[in-house]
């Protein structure tokens, strides 16, 4: 039985090394951003018992508070993978609302996912204005006379 001779086997290594190193570039890139609590924290909450700064405290701060609402919390979170130079893919997305009641008890818990969001259509059209666009020409020579 002949041993391969030392050229071979480290072409051989190289030439595995590279595969590995090709296939690991295969794998997306995850990024997870956000605030989403872990199930431990959640089971620490009461509803109709726990206040605001209880919640907070077990919590930490909310991703945003209500804008119309100051009584609701969102806890959101966002897990995207990216695969090469594709554009960032959203694989989850999670909100927890809490809504308190005017005295600042927790009043209820409510989880949304991806199945519970809406698109929303954008109005594309724009605002009138009177008067006229002044050309680049027009403006640089009409800001010419303010410094007389």
């Amino acid at each position: 039985m002949t041993r391969p001779s030392k050229s071979r086997l480290l072409r051989t290594g190289l030439i595995g090394l590279g595969a590995i190193l090709l296939l690991g570039a295969c794998e997306p890139r995850t990024a997870l951003r956000g605030n989403l609590p872990r199930e431990s924290q959640m089971e620490q909450i009461r509803v109709g018992q726990d206040s605001k700064s209880r919640v907070r405290d077990i919590l930490g701060t909310p991703s945003t508070v209500g804008t119309f609402d100051q009584d609701v919390w969102y806890y959101m979170s966002q897990k995207t993978e990216q695969w090469a130079f594709f554009e960032p893919e959203i694989v989850d997305h999670q909100i927890l609302a809490l809504y308190f009641d005017a005295n600042g008890r927790l009043e209820n818990m409510v989880t949304y996912t991806e199945e519970d969001l809406r698109e929303v259509d954008y109005a594309s059209r724009t605002t009138p204005t009177s008067g006229r666009e002044f050309t680049f020409i027009e403006q640089m020579f009409g800001n010419l006379n303010r410094f007389r």
